[in-house]
């Protein structure tokens, strides 16, 4: 431990507090206790809080670079969740690139705040069948079919002629990750694959096109806004890189769920901007395989000094 970590004030500090609270997710109480017991510094849970804001303000211009640089990037993948600040109800909203991932808490969740966190239609969008998205061009965007087949086995459940269209379109979506893998393993080419495909796409988009007659309403209304955006299903075929899913997005949400499930969310603007703060550092450094704490401490000397950050854009 550095020794401006015995004096409870330095970065050294500061950066562990980061690392234990929004890495590890220990609660504030936790950690007080477990820096006096294993290092024997002294700090209450108000010496928590302050060390939180003052990494959250030493990492504001790295992960604000982070997200202009997000936005430009040509594969992505965004997905929301609720939040709670204090009484306010908001939601936890993520951008993920390849090697970029960034967070934001937005009191709200609508396609405004969907075009604040993506930023211009650019590229390939990945996300789940959220109306907020719609915005975003119909030939740049990819649904995600795991999404897809909850729906379907909904579809299926109902029963009668509802049960018919759901099982034919889960046996076609079946047959998809099936082709799907073995593309992935490099048993079947891209090339056989886009030519199995075209028979399978019809398939599904005439029994999408069956469901929108069906009898039931909640069965009607799903296949008829997916025939209105059936063009966002098939992106993957046609574009290489394209992954059918948005399982990126989801696995970057559940560590952040896992931390609202242990703190019920945060009670403050500033409790808010760490968490969007630590969030964007923790996965970005993770998918780029680099050490985290080495990069809070580093922010927060650099902030305490008044020289620029270090980044979190890939080198």
């Amino acid at each position: 431990m550095p020794a401006d970590a015995c004096l409870g004030v330095g970065p050294g500090v500061d950066a562990m507090v980061g690392t234990l609270t929004g890495v590890c997710r220990l609660s504030k109480r936790t950690t007080a206790e477990m820096l006096g017991d294993a290092f024997g510094v002294p700090l209450s849970v108000g010496g928590v809080i302050g060390c939180q804001k003052r990494v959250g303000d030493a990492l504001a211009a790295p992960a604000e670079e982070a997200r202009t640089f997000a936005k430009r990037q040509r594969r992505k993948h965004s997905d929301e969740t609720s939040w709670r600040q204090g009484d306010l109800k908001g939601d936890l909203w993520t951008l993920v690139t390849p090697l970029v991932v960034v967070f934001t808490i937005a009191a709200r969740r609508s396609s405004e705040v969907a075009k604040s966190v993506l930023g211009p239609v650019l590229g390939i969008l990945h996300t789940d069948r959220y109306a907020g998205y719609a915005w975003w061009a119909t030939s740049a965007r990819q649904l995600c079919w795991a999404h897809l087949v909850r729906d379907l086995r909904a579809i299926a459940e109902r029963g009668a002629e509802s049960a018919q269209v759901g099982n034919a379109l889960l046996a076609e979506a079946e047959r998809m990750f099936g082709w799907w893998k073995r593309v992935k393993a490099g048993e079947l080419s891209r090339a056989s694959f886009q030519v199995s495909m075209r028979g399978l796409r019809g398939r599904v988009e005439d029994l999408l096109e069956e469901g929108t007659r069906c009898a039931h309403k909640k069965t009607a209304r799903t296949c008829k806004k997916l025939v209105a955006v059936r063009g966002a299903l098939w992106t993957f075929v046609t574009h290489e890189g394209v992954e059918p899913t948005n399982h990126a997005a989801e696995q970057a949400l559940r560590f952040a769920v896992l931390w609202r499930r242990m703190s019920y969310g945060t009670q403050s603007m500033h409790g808010s901007r760490f968490v969007e703060r630590l969030l964007t550092t923790y996965m970005t450094l993770r998918r780029q395989r680099r050490s985290v704490i080495g990069f809070l401490r580093e922010a927060c000397c650099a902030h305490r000094a008044g020289r620029s950050p270090p980044s979190l854009l890939p080198s």
